[in-house]
């Protein structure tokens, strides 16, 4: 996957493939943390990355909703399976069963597609947090620079 730095990201000029390059200028192989990059150049791409992290986020959210729903299904599944067998006799028997459908292909695909759900939803979170961090900072810079 290419990344674009900060600086190369509003030029278009470069690409690169190392994805800390997006925030941190140094490992650009293009700029090379030059100071090409102004605090405007900050403040004019963070809002529109934030913009664009927010969305992935509500659709991440509704992702997440998805694959929870598949797993409440699977789980009802099991629990309806169970309550129909009229082999099973004791609390007990119930439990083996339980666990044997919990291990099976249907519910363990439902739990994996939960699990990728909430590790991208994580993820996209706190990349939106970090996005808005360095909104601030370069807010905070340009008002020492205005003020000095």
């Amino acid at each position: 996957m290419d990344y674009f730095c900060l600086f190369c990201e509003g030029s278009g000029t470069q690409r690169t493939t190392d994805r800390h390059a997006v925030t941190d200028l140094e490992d650009c192989s293009h700029c090379k943390g030059t100071t090409r990059l102004s605090l405007a150049d900050l403040l004019l791409h963070l809002p529109g990355e934030i913009e664009r992290l927010s969305k992935a986020v509500l659709r991440s959210e509704v992702r997440l909703h998805q694959a929870q729903a598949q797993v409440d299904a699977a789980t009802a599944e099991n629990e309806r399976t169970i309550a129909e067998d009229s082999g099973l006799k004791n609390d007990q028997q119930r439990k083996a069963k339980r666990s044997e459908l919990m291990q099976g292909e249907a519910y363990q695909t439902a739990q994996q597609r939960l699990q990728k759900a909430q590790e991208d939803y994580q993820t996209l979170k706190i990349d939106r947090q970090l996005a808005m961090n360095q909104l601030e900072v370069a807010k905070l810079m340009v008002q020492v620079q205005l003020a000095a």
